[in-house]
């Protein structure tokens, strides 16, 4: 935003509160669980663009991860061998 700033003073960007910025934010938050855990459960709609971009594929930073729109959703074939859920 600062070289287009520089370029075009009077450009307008999106506020810090869209749906973009909390999005990225569940992202990178997630990455950092995935330190701590051994399986990340997503909790969103799979019609959500968001809930998706969040739960995105199967594996992500070397542990599980799974969307699911309620507890009936979980896979248990996941269940092995982890200890630790986030």
């Amino acid at each position: 935003m600062a070289r287009l700033r520089e370029r075009f003073p009077t450009i307008a960007g999106p506020a810090s509160d869209d749906h973009c910025y909390a999005t990225q934010n569940r992202q990178e938050a997630v990455e950092q669980l995935g330190a701590e855990v051994d399986l990340i459960l997503v909790v969103g709609s799979p019609n959500s663009s968001n809930s998706n971009r969040v739960g995105g594929s199967r594996q992500a930073f070397g542990r599980a991860r799974q969307l699911i729109d309620d507890a009936e959703d979980i896979d248990s074939k996941l269940a092995g061998g982890i200890r630790r859920v986030g």
